[in-house]
């Protein structure tokens, strides 16, 4: 999981620093060293304790001189340092502000909830100030495959009913939003439609409009190994692959490479590139798992779903 890399990071980044501080230390000293190389120690005199005593002349202590390889090899060492840190710089910056929430993209983020959630509760809100006065007080009916996130979403809404329809089989037929998840939306999209004239549903109630969100999506999986390939025994010849096709041809081709394809150095380096700097997804972008909103009819000329 994304949160086990802070296990791994932490002792690499101790070791890096154990490691760049001899050449930041040496750095400093050679630089020290350039800086006053022309300056001539001048002799500094003590003062004697009375006037009968001469002072004592002595010179101020050196420092341990650098050479010109170890400065000029510290010096490339902290160059190198520092541009090994803009890539780390640049993705942080891409995982924490350009794709916080972007699984087809980022591969720390593998499975996420979509900022599709967002949209969704902002429309619940809208009616929620429209037609309940801001009270968080609207009735929403939520599917079980729809339970999480929106368990969580939904916390300060009271009248919730979860597992609809069969978790609250008391509720009236005309709820003002149904949020749905999974399979089930196709047969929903259908059933809480307008029919008989667009007065009620197939189901008896009132109609409802709706439109269809991505709740979740993930980092394409192509680089797993085929599934027929866990058994050596087992030819994968006219088996489905799910996309699933190692990760060298991923790399070099995404899930899709073509018939006999072979790994390709260049075309995998290329792929690396764009996708560090660019973010251009190695594989597939679709996966989803979607969502629905249905808004009551009379209440879409409102907020439309």
């Amino acid at each position: 999981m994304p949160w086990l890399t802070i296990h791994m990071t932490m002792p690499l980044m101790l070791l890096a620093a154990i490691g760049l501080e001899p050449v930041v230390v040496t750095c400093v000293n050679f630089v020290r060293q350039f800086l006053s190389s022309k300056a001539v120690d001048a002799p500094v005199a003590e003062a004697s304790v009375n006037g009968n005593v001469p002072p004592v002349v002595s010179k101020p202590p050196s420092r341990r001189k650098v050479g010109l390889f170890s400065g000029s090899a510290a010096l490339l060492g902290l160059v190198a340092a520092v541009l090994l840190l803009l890539p780390t710089l640049h993705n942080t910056y891409e995982l924490s502000y350009i794709h916080p929430a972007d699984g087809p993209h980022e591969m720390l983020v593998y499975v996420q909830t979509t900022t599709d959630v967002n949209i969704v509760m902002n429309k619940i809100n809208q009616l929620d100030q429209k037609f309940y006065g801001g009270q968080h007080q609207i009735p929403i009916a939520i599917t079980a495959d729809a339970t999480w996130p929106f368990a969580w979403y939904v916390r300060d809404y009271p009248n919730i009913c979860f597992d609809y329809p069969t978790g609250c089989p008391t509720w009236p037929k005309n709820l003002p939003v149904i949020i749905g998840a999974g399979d089930a939306i196709y047969s929903m999209e259908t059933q809480y439609t307008a029919v008989g004239g667009g007065r009620t549903n197939s189901l008896g109630g009132s109609p409802y409009v709706f439109h269809q969100y991505h709740m979740r999506t993930w980092w394409d999986e192509g680089y797993k190994q085929p599934i027929c390939e866990t058994d050596p025994s087992v030819s994968c010849a006219g088996q489905a692959l799910y996309g699933y096709v190692g990760p060298l041809l991923w790399l070099s081709y995404g899930n899709n490479p073509p018939p006999g394809a072979k790994f390709n150095f260049g075309l995998a380096a290329q792929r690396i590139w764009n996708w560090w700097w660019n973010r251009t997804a190695f594989g597939d972008t679709n996966g989803s798992f979607d969502m629905v909103l249905l808004i009551r009819n009379d209440l879409s000329k409102a907020v439309a779903p």
